[in-house]
């Protein structure tokens, strides 16, 4: 599996299954390092947003009615806010990263490596 930056492309794009949909927005997660929430997550519709308050970043992909899988309806790429956003402060003002997403970057970091088994 790899971990890539752009496996979003835009509106229009076309998915095999919702599973293979929530696994893109993980991996594509982890590769801009960013935390998100679910709006909707079921298999006719997917919709994410950042944590971020601030932030416009959104994804909806909905089943396709005439064809099987899943296209993404709305796009609003672009984050208008830095990775250090999402991190809590720590104890003496410096930032920590939260425990999730520190776990998940790991982890994908972990099934990458060729001695994983």
């Amino acid at each position: 599996m790899t971990i890539r930056k752009n496996e979003f492309k835009g509106k229009g794009q076309i998915f095999a299954s919702a599973e293979i949909v929530r696994c893109s927005i993980w991996r594509y997660a982890i590769a801009n390092k960013f935390e998100y929430l679910y709006l909707r997550n079921c298999k006719q519709r997917i919709a994410i947003k950042c944590k971020v308050e601030e932030c416009s970043f959104y994804i909806c992909v909905r089943g396709h009615l005439k064809k099987d899988g899943m296209y993404v309806k709305d796009f609003v790429g672009g984050h208008v806010h830095t990775a250090g956003d999402e991190c809590m402060m720590g104890k003496r003002g410096g930032r920590r990263i939260r425990a999730n997403l520190l776990g998940a970057v790991i982890e994908g970091k972990v099934t990458l490596s060729a001695d994983y088994p």
